[in-house]
């Protein structure tokens, strides 16, 4: 009787194992795609950042020939627009979850930039309505533009270290996880292979013993 129960127990312990060992494959499976989408996102980010500076290039030499021979003041307009444009799309593409990965790696300063380059934006394009109303003067807007400039172009040198720590972080927690994934799962498959083994082993001892039994009490 104790021989029976004690297989049981056991048997339900094998159970265990089995499905923690499953759950284990489940989550190891779930990060390593986490991890290959974060990325791709971390790629998608440098290339807006290289757009971002592109663009950033542009913005200044607007500027220097609206100072220097009075043109008007569209093509500085439309290359704020492509300027703001880009950490918009960067705010677009990170979610609740991204916003989780990047608070645990350390690297959420690419929200704050994002942000604070599209308000630097909304400045710009508002100081230039200003001007086209006659409410500041050319020195005042150039002086504008240029600090706008400024921080365009600080942000954008802090945004790509940023962005590789970020990437290279998931790329080892991933590389980490298909290693432990390699070597933990076949080891615990292993230590639950031979723990079947031996209950299977007690089942044909327990069943041997209780047929020993019956034909000795017959």
């Amino acid at each position: 009787m104790f021989g029976k129960f004690n297989f049981i127990k056991k048997n339900v312990n094998v159970s265990t194992r089995l499905n923690l060992m499953n759950l284990l494959v489940l989550l190891s499976g779930l990060l390593s795609i986490l991890g290959v989408y974060e990325i791709q996102l971390g790629a998608q980010m440098h290339k807006l950042n290289y757009q971002h500076q592109k663009y950033i290039d542009s913005v200044s030499d607007a500027i220097e020939k609206f100072e220097t021979k009075s043109t008007n003041l569209d093509t500085v307009r439309e290359q704020i627009l492509l300027v703001r444009n880009q950490p918009i799309e960067c705010l677009a593409m990170v979610g609740w979850m991204e916003r989780a990965v990047l608070s645990i790696l350390g690297t959420s300063d690419i929200i704050t930039i994002c942000e604070e380059d599209i308000v630097t934006g909304n400045n710009l394009l508002n100081q230039i309505d200003r001007y086209n109303n006659n409410q500041i003067d050319k020195p005042s807007l150039i002086k504008t533009l240029n600090s706008g400039l400024d921080n365009f172009t600080d942000h954008g040198t802090k945004f790509q270290p940023i962005v590789d720590k970020t990437v290279s972080s998931v790329f080892i927690i991933v590389i980490s996880v298909v290693i432990a994934k390699a070597i933990l799962i076949p080891l615990f498959g292993l230590i639950l292979s031979s723990s079947v083994s031996r209950d299977y082993d007690l089942l044909d001892k327990t069943k041997n013993r209780l047929v020993d039994e019956k034909n000795v009490t017959s």
